[in-house]
Formats: C-alpha cells, sequence, structure tokens
C-alpha cells in the first residue's frame, strides 16, 4: 500500500536541455522524496512526476490538485531538432528535440 504524504509541492522548473538541466534533490530540505516529470509543457512534465511517484505514495489528491499548476513558461514551446531556450523561432529540424519543460514534484512523509 502506498504511502499518504503529509505535504507536496508540484513547482515548474521551466525549459531546458537534457544536457543542462540541473536536478533536484533532498538534501538539506524538508522533503523526503522528489521526483522529476519532462514533458512538452508544464502540465505533461507535472503529470510525469506524479506517475514517477506514483509508485511509492498515494498521488490521488496530488492528481486533483494538477490544474493548480502554473505554467510559468507558457510562452515557451519545445519542438523537433530545437536545442535553443524559448520562446523558441524554429522552422525546420531535422533531429530530435533535447528541449524539454521540467517540473519537480517533492514530498513529506506523514510522521
Amino acid at each position: 500500500m502506498n504511502k499518504k504524504p503529509a505535504s507536496y509541492s508540484l513547482e515548474d522548473y521551466g525549459v531546458d536541455s537534457a544536457s543542462y538541466f540541473q536536478g533536484a534533490g533532498t538534501a538539506y530540505t524538508e522533503w523526503d522524496a522528489c521526483y522529476v516529470g519532462i514533458g512538452e509543457s508544464a502540465q505533461d512534465a507535472g503529470e510525469d512526476a506524479i506517475e514517477n511517484a506514483a509508485s511509492d505514495y498515494d498521488v490521488s489528491q496530488i492528481a486533483n490538485d494538477l490544474s493548480d499548476v502554473e505554467d510559468a513558461h507558457e510562452d515557451c514551446e519545445t519542438c523537433d531538432g530545437c536545442e535553443t531556450h524559448a520562446p523558441l523561432d524554429c522552422t525546420e529540424h531535422n533531429e530530435t528535440c533535447e528541449v524539454h519543460h521540467y517540473a519537480v514534484l517533492s514530498m513529506q512523509d506523514a510522521e
């Protein structure tokens, strides 16, 4: 049975290249676990982070609250082959996109 979190924070980390994303962790924080999600939008990245946490936590309430995630980078887009930051002004591409939205779901265990 998955544990219910005492609290959580779902944060949009914006758009970055997979090679340069700073990552996330729990050292020196109040959080017990964190899960990174990636996607073509902040919403997609948030959903991915929730899916990643679902193996350890009861995420039903978090999924209901996902609509509260503010896309701080809504003018950003990702597209095939573009390796620049947003807003992207891309026309033709031959490679796979390396730029993604990132979201981090931080969880605190119930005492």
